[in-house]
């Protein structure tokens, strides 16, 4: 635990993990205040319960590493504890609950969001909460039913108020519990489920309140990414949708589903197999009997949702099913070392497999970061220009530059008065201009002389025109 903590922390600095996802978080709501941080909500961009915890730690110390870093390293700690504990007290054994943790935590999706701070490792602090207190829930005699309900309630609104699309989990959760409760004929937990829904559904409701009485329903309800698609179009891109989401979540898009299909393909078969053998009297107990249909559960039933509501949710929303996933995987890995005899070849062929797939998932990281850095370091050379001269009035179209300035100007220079205006202000003058180098973009600023700064990303021009009456500069123009 130590270890993968100490990775996370090198990990998490922004010259080995560039700011990308996190850069806008930063600049748009964390560095802003607390009224845009819960309330403002221009694009899905702004997860809440990140940015409020990220926003605490700006108050002591605005850098960036610090503000948005930090957390998410802490947040992954604790939830990578909450789901180790979980499968101990699940009765999985030992060993292939720390192989369940290690791979979860070595695959480069948890690598990027252990270190990027977007509230996904919150997501999971949330799911390993209602997931262990569903599976305890679900049990023929629960211990301590209050605490679990109480942990099944708090996972169900530290998810929501993370990501929206966590509604996933509680769906695969009070599902399961219902189910249960009416097969089993249980109408006191059947009642108990439902008050819990309730009361997670109300206190989301409450959370959500300040964002949409001031941006409205419509943009956490109705933004681009849970709005439904036209049926026809749904159906033709599912099959690639399923197979990318869950080549995506193994850890290789392409290929990746086809470790998802031989894990299912053998989690199912040893499921059957272990009930024959307590059926038969040759075993008492084995964590498939407790975790299997329930793990399988929770991977499918997403699908029926975003099936039935005909939507295509963003694959970093399943997050959590990865989980799951290795959680199979390590359990089919200990059941071929419990019962067969590993000879060295076997052995060394297991390392090997798991030392390539470790290494693999550490180079695609490093090469999707290759590009980001690069660009990364193009804003800051830019930035670092525009701090070593007098501070004036700045035109920066372009979202991208004005969020990766102000996320420097802020974290590094916060005494600096940055305030850059996006659109040109009636009467006012500009002493500097920033746009992208050969005319990229859509603002393609006119001028008769070359930009004061130049790299492969950002051109700074040192404006020398006096703005006259209330109208546009003349070096105003944006393409088609």
């Amino acid at each position: 635990m130590l270890a993968i903590t100490a990775l996370r922390l090198f990990m998490s600095i922004p010259a080995i993990t560039p700011a990308y996802d996190d850069a806008a978080s930063y600049a748009l709501f964390v560095s802003r205040g607390l009224l845009s941080v819960t309330s403002y909500y221009p694009l899905p961009n702004n997860h809440v319960l990140s940015n409020l915890v990220d926003w605490l730690f700006f108050q002591v110390n605005p850098g960036f590493w610090w503000t948005m870093r930090l957390p998410v390293v802490l947040a992954a700690a604790l939830a990578t504890w909450l789901l180790f504990i979980g499968l101990l007290r699940a009765r999985v054994s030992f060993r292939p609950a720390l192989l369940t943790v290690v791979l979860f935590s070595l695959s480069q999706l948890s690598l990027y969001h252990a270190t990027v701070g977007r509230g996904y490792w919150l997501l999971m602090v949330g799911a390993a909460l209602v997931f262990f207190a569903t599976l305890e829930l679900s049990s023929a005699a629960p211990t301590r039913p209050r605490r679990t309900w109480l942990e099944l309630v708090v996972g169900g609104l530290v998810g929501t108020y993370s990501v929206p699309t966590f509604v996933l989990v509680l769906v695969s959760a009070f599902s399961w519990l219902g189910f249960r409760a009416i097969r089993r004929r249980q109408w006191e937990l059947l009642l108990q489920t439902a008050l819990a829904g309730a009361i997670i559904s109300a206190g989301t409701l409450l959370l959500y309140a300040p964002l949409m009485l001031v941006s409205g329903p419509d943009k956490l309800f109705g933004n681009g990414f849970v709005a439904p698609r036209p049926w026809q179009e749904f159906l033709v891109g599912l099959p690639r949708y399923i197979w990318e989401t869950e080549g995506f979540l193994a850890g290789q898009v392409k290929l990746g589903a086809i470790i998802t299909l031989t894990v299912l393909l053998g989690a199912l078969w040893y499921l059957l197999r272990v009930r024959k053998d307590i059926a038969a009297g040759s075993r008492e107990f084995s964590p498939w009997q407790r975790l299997g249909l329930i793990s399988l559960w929770f991977l499918g039933v997403p699908y029926a949702v975003l099936i039935a509501q005909h939507v295509f949710a963003p694959s970093r929303t399943l997050f959590y099913k990865s989980f799951l996933l290795y959680l199979l995987l390590a359990l089919l890995v200990e059941e071929i070392l419990r019962t067969t005899k590993l000879r060295l070849p076997k052995v060394c062929g297991l390392i090997v497999l798991a030392v390539g797939w470790t290494a693999y998932q550490f180079r695609s990281l490093s090469h999707d970061n290759r590009t980001p850095r690069q660009h990364n370091a193009a804003y800051h050379e830019a930035y670092a220009w525009l701090a070593q001269h007098a501070p004036g009035p700045a035109l920066v179209p372009e979202p991208t530059h004005g969020i990766f300035l102000t996320l420097y100007f802020r974290s590094e220079s916060p005494g600096y008065p940055w305030l850059p205006d996006f659109e040109p202000q009636p009467g006012r003058t500009y002493k500097y201009v920033v746009a992208f180098p050969n005319q990229r973009g859509y603002f393609q600023p006119r001028f008769t002389y070359a930009p004061a700064f130049q790299n492969a990303e950002v051109e700074i021009y040192q404006v020398r025109e006096t703005q006259v009456g209330p109208g546009l500069p003349n070096y105003w123009h944006l393409s088609n």
